[in-house]
């Protein structure tokens, strides 16, 4: 039997790295914490683009620069 828990963490992240979804009115960031400490976004719309930050401020100051402002899912740590 699956459980509804499964099934919500299966269809949110792609992988335990992927921490958090951001949304905007310009596209989609999916961003990773990686082994490192770093974070990693990677930025679906218009157009695609990715970035990178030492820690989850930064990430967060560059994801409101860009207005993807919106949490979708997860959250940064």
């Amino acid at each position: 039997m699956i459980k509804l828990t499964d099934l919500l963490a299966e269809a949110t992240f792609e992988s335990e790295k992927h921490i958090a979804t951001y949304s905007g009115p310009d596209g989609v960031a999916n961003v990773y914490k990686l082994d490192d400490g770093s974070y990693y976004a990677q930025v679906e719309g218009n157009p695609d683009y990715d970035m990178v930050a030492e820690d989850a401020l930064e990430m967060a100051g560059k994801l409101k620069k860009d207005g993807l402002i919106n949490l979708v899912a997860g959250e940064l740590s």
